[in-house]
């Protein structure tokens, strides 16, 4: 399980926007509704239930979850609960809607446009105020340059593109990681060589995956030497790059790391192995089939199913699911899939009592991601009941299993992160409502969050 994601609430019950619209009286604006406002110079006034107080020359910012957003003049963002307002007063005319089009797939509800509007809003914010943390500011940057207008767009790749050509190499590896993932990839075969042959065994390991990333072979000889290595944060880098090239070459090295000890290495040569895929590994697998046993066996039975051996499926179902200590991440990957035992097997799991302990919370998310996944929305609000819990890491990764998903219905859960003090978790909810509308970039986001 990820912990509180590399470099990088209360939440109300989920309700429709165009609900929480139909609850709060506009006057004035011709007939135009808090919908039609959100995101637009309009001005207005705020009167609240029971004392009448008023608020005065605000432009609404967003709408969802119960939850009113506005910006003063001095650009100062409050929020109220729309059962304590009592009505929003349009002062003068309803003006041009601002939203960032070029982020909102025409699929969408207008509710959720507003929340995808908000996002790159946001996202471009915390790129202009992160001047005095890199790594984050390289983040913001990278959903900037997926999510802004054009102007934006230029502005953050201008930047990205700018710490890929200076001094420092490790900054250097991970702006073009970025770019990267912003779809906008840079000329990387100098950088990756320099890297892959820096003492620095972080450095190395940067670029081993950028490598990966971008396609280029270059500097196999060197990721081949990290594969072999006993440290797994120095060989699951070079297995992963090298399965991102495609590399076939590997594969008996990583027939050897699957049945090792070290969990971090096995799984990844795990992943590794159904990524490259092929009779070959088929027949490697079935040979090692009588002589593994526990969790090794598990990697082996995992491989034969996600590469569609019926024996592999067979034993998924029938051996994997039925062991205790085995049946919880057999279930997820069975419930992808949409097996009815295994999605039954998570819902008991959901329903049972449990301690808010960091783990235990991470297999609730994964759990309810699979469920999701295999077309069960019932326990959507079980992301909500996470992200309430206030831990980062689990915010982390709730955020993260959100933006995998292709369920546009998600986006309002992704509010009240958006909004969060904390910058980190704030960017997290940009990146996961980005991600919901946009394939390309959750597919890349995918193929990184293994």
């Amino acid at each position: 399980m990820r912990v509180y994601q590399k470099g990088m609430a209360a939440i109300l019950p989920m309700v429709f926007v165009s609900l929480a619209s139909a609850q709060v009286l506009v006057v004035g604006g011709k007939g135009a509704d808090l919908a039609d406002i959100a995101g637009t110079d309009t001005l207005v006034t705020v009167v609240l239930k029971g004392s009448n107080a008023m608020d005065s020359n605000l432009k609404v910012e967003s709408l969802a979850n119960g939850i009113l957003g506005v910006r003063s003049q001095s650009g100062q963002l409050s929020h109220y609960r729309v059962s304590d307002v009592q009505e929003v007063r349009v002062q003068g005319e309803v003006m041009t809607v601002k939203r960032l089009e070029s982020t909102v797939d025409r699929g969408l509800t207008s509710d959720q446009k507003q929340v995808v509007a908000r996002a790159a809003e946001q996202a471009y914010a915390l790129f202009k105020a992160s001047t005095g943390d890199q790594s984050l500011r390289m983040a913001a940057a990278q959903v900037v340059a997926v999510s802004g207008t054009e102007d934006q767009k230029a502005e953050a790749l201008e930047y990205l593109n700018g710490l890929t050509s200076g001094n420092d190499l490790r900054t250097a590896l991970e702006a073009a990681r970025n770019l990267v993932m912003a779809g906008s990839p840079p000329v990387t075969s100098e950088m990756i060589s320099q890297g892959l042959n820096s003492g620095d065994r972080q450095v190395r390991a940067s670029a081993a995956l950028l490598a990966g990333l971008t396609g280029d072979p270059s500097g196999k000889s060197q990721m081949f030497k990290m594969l072999r290595d006993r440290a797994s944060d120095f060989a699951v880098p070079a297995i992963r790059g090298l399965a991102w090239l495609g590399d076939r070459e590997a594969i008996p090295t990583l027939l050897t790391i699957i049945t090792e000890r070290s969990e971090e290495k096995a799984n990844a040569a795990t992943d590794a192995l159904i990524l490259l895929g092929g009779d070959e590994i088929i027949e490697q697998m079935k040979l090692k089939l009588p002589d593994v046993e526990g969790r090794a066996r598990f990697r082996v039975v995992r491989v034969l199913h996600a590469l569609g051996d019926p024996l592999g499926n067979k034993l998924m179902r029938e051996e994997m699911l039925e062991i205790p200590s085995l049946s919880f991440e057999t279930a997820i990957i069975l419930a992808q899939q949409g097996d009815l035992k295994a999605m039954q097997v998570l819902r008991e799991r959901l329903a049972q009592k449990y301690d808010a302990y960091e783990e235990v919370l991470f297999h609730r998310a994964e759990a309810t991601a699979a469920l999701i996944e295999a077309g069960d929305r019932t326990n959507i609000g079980e992301f909500q009941e996470l992200l309430r819990a206030g831990i980062a890491s689990v915010n982390l990764r709730v955020l993260q299993l959100i933006g995998s998903l292709d369920v546009k219905s998600l986006l309002p859960v992704t509010q009240p992160a958006i909004e969060s003090g904390d910058p980190v978790i704030s960017l997290a909810g940009c990146q996961a409502a980005i991600a919901l509308t946009n394939a390309e970039y959750r597919t890349r986001l995918k193929k990184v969050n293994l």
